[in-house]
């Protein structure tokens, strides 16, 4: 989108607060052009919502391969790592940009995992990012998950998460 919670949190937590947004595309140019959602949005989060003041930095860069400015002590991928090319290689990423001392990274997955009409597939969803945070926690990673598919990651050393390759001894026909 447009940076909204970037936005907001700047306004709350005032100037001083650096904020990043991160996507190949510059959402707020294309939703400049469209008056009455601009409109919407600032009547339900104040007409200041899109000065200046509340800007954030725009980094134009896939997830996955971002090199952010400095270390973060706050992550938000909340609805967006999903749609990141390499969602895993983004979580990776991203983590091991956070702070070293008590780095905050809050993220989901799956976002449709909250909308998915079929009870199964849900399940086969839970089943696989629950098989993936047990993989992370054994690894040494503080991980949390919610019942909503919502991970919370507290990073508390300078320790980097890789990806491993596994190799498949299968033979192609």
């Amino acid at each position: 989108g447009c940076g909204l919670a970037l936005r907001q949190s700047k306004k709350i937590f005032g100037k001083n607060l650096i904020t990043y947004g991160v996507d190949p595309v510059n959402w707020f140019d294309q939703i400049k052009k469209k008056k009455d959602l601009l409109a919407s949005h600032q009547h339900q989060l104040g007409k200041d919502i899109f000065d200046e003041e509340y800007n954030y930095q725009w980094i134009r860069a896939f997830m996955q391969d971002v090199n952010l400015p400095e270390r973060a002590d706050v992550i938000s991928a909340i609805y967006s790592m999903p749609y990141s090319m390499d969602p895993l290689s983004a979580l990776m990423n991203l983590y091991n940009q956070l702070s070293t001392e008590d780095g905050i990274m809050v993220g989901n997955l799956a976002p449709e995992m909250l909308f998915l009409k079929s009870v199964s597939m849900q399940k086969t969803n839970q089943k696989m990012i629950s098989k993936l945070v047990k993989q992370m926690q054994k690894a040494g990673v503080d991980i949390q998950m919610t019942d909503t598919g919502i991970f919370v990651i507290r990073r508390h050393n300078d320790s980097h998460l890789k990806l491993n390759l596994i190799r498949s001894d299968r033979k192609s026909a």
